[in-house]
């Protein structure tokens, strides 16, 4: 396992190439994720007639290396590997590879868009997605509703659609049971403040605030991010007078919120929605589809 010229035939490669991914992605090794999922994909396209042979192992492996060239900030790889993707969801034959082919291809294309600031088209591609929904969405796990519904939660706030937003979020909280889920559960739950705050529902925020911290400080999930937000939203910004005062305050959350962009236990919750930028957005007075356009202009 230290040598992958050793691994002599194509299994065995695929053996070799997967352990390594799950060492790195449990190491946190982001970029040598990517270096072995281009692998993993590379040997595929070596042997294009293996990809007909399991073409569910194929989408799951295509899938980490989306995953992995979007951590790397490698949009344009990300896009390729997408169209890959579409194309194989052509060969899926039978109704669990149709299945997971509309999972994965959804998931991760909104993910695409919601992390490049490409919200339009993230909307327009609702359009298909719903179409679709119907009939693949009792093949679906409640994980993966969950991960789809909030990446579109996501799309229809980038778009500016609070309400909308808030309609997913809505549903998720009402429909799916996030039990078995704490951690997305949380940052759910501290995103649809949020939703409230850009929404303009100051009427319902404190009540929405209260109910969040009631609920997370019940189930021992009130740490560091969750409670650094709550309190923003609940003593910040009731004392900003002017929008100097807003904008100081904005710039105060920031400089708490950046050390946990290197805390591995909340890297998730800020990967899900790019809190950072919504604070740029807000210290700028900037459209958020904007500032996440930006820094994504500038990557790989």
């Amino acid at each position: 396992m230290r040598n992958e010229r050793t691994a002599l035939t194509f299994e065995s490669k695929l053996r070799f190439y997967n352990a390594h991914i799950y060492y790195m992605n449990e190491k946190g090794d982001a970029g040598q994720c990517y270096v072995y999922a281009k692998k993993m994909i590379d040997l595929y396209h070596s042997h294009p007639h293996k990809i007909h042979v399991d073409i569910a192992f194929y989408i799951i492996y295509l899938h980490n290396l989306i995953v992995a060239s979007i951590n790397e900030k490698k949009y344009r790889e990300a896009a390729t590997c997408l169209e890959a993707m579409e194309r194989a969801s052509l060969i899926a034959k039978t109704r669990s590879q149709k299945v997971a082919c509309f999972y994965y291809y959804y998931y991760l294309l909104l993910g695409y868009y919601n992390r490049t600031g490409q919200f339009a088209n993230a909307i327009e591609t609702l359009v298909s997605f719903k179409k679709q929904l119907e009939e693949f969405e009792n093949g679906l796990n409640e994980l993966e509703k969950i991960v789809l519904f909030t990446n579109i939660a996501i799309s229809y706030f980038g778009a500016g659609q609070y309400k909308q937003s808030n309609a997913w979020l809505n549903y998720i909280r009402n429909e799916i049971a996030l039990t078995a889920h704490p951690d997305i559960d949380s940052m759910i739950k501290i995103f649809h403040l949020v939703v409230h705050y850009e929404a303009g529902n100051f009427d319902l925020l404190p009540y929405a605030i209260q109910s969040t911290y009631r609920f997370l400080h019940k189930k021992e999930r009130l740490y560091k991010f969750e409670m650094i937000i709550i309190d923003f939203l609940r003593n910040e910004i009731p004392k900003a007078a002017a929008q100097k005062d807003l904008i100081d305050a904005f710039k105060k959350l920031k400089i708490k919120m950046l050390p946990l962009e290197k805390d591995p236990y909340k890297k998730n919750a800020l990967d899900s929605f790019d809190f950072i930028s919504w604070l740029d957005s807000k210290i700028a007075n900037r459209p958020f589809a904007e500032v996440v356009r930006g820094k994504a202009a500038i990557a790989k």
